[in-house]
């Protein structure tokens, strides 16, 4: 059975198993769409602080998931955080027409639309 199935691998990066990511990397050589893969090193890479590094694999989320408002969620943070404020108010904004209910979606296109926030 493949290990980027089922979320098996996702529960393992939550363990903080070092083998993870390695592996993540490694099936992403063999199959470069693979989304959960792709999510694995995304959050890895966020949780380690390295979001300029990350964005590549949540953009690639959001492009193969174009309607999957968590995948525009997740780059909003990335790119938030990685100092590219005008994409993540972009990317929150996908969010919020995918999924008017998002809150944190909301929470981040407030604060970085200018008069509506700090942005």
């Amino acid at each position: 059975m493949d290990q980027f199935n089922g979320g098996g691998s996702l529960e393992a990066h939550r363990e903080g198993r070092d083998d993870v990511l390695p592996l993540a990397a490694a099936h992403l050589d063999r199959e470069p769409d693979n989304i959960a893969a792709q999510q694995i090193i995304g959050m890895a890479l966020m949780a380690e602080g390295r979001f300029v590094e990350a964005v590549p694999y949540w953009e690639s989320q959001a492009d193969q998931l174009p309607d999957n408002a968590l995948a525009h969620l997740q780059l909003a943070k990335c790119l938030e955080r990685a100092g590219q404020k005008e994409r993540a108010r972009e990317s929150a904004g996908m969010a919020l027409e995918l999924d008017p209910d998002l809150k944190s979606a909301s929470i981040i296109y407030s604060r970085l639309t200018p008069g509506d926030g700090e942005g």
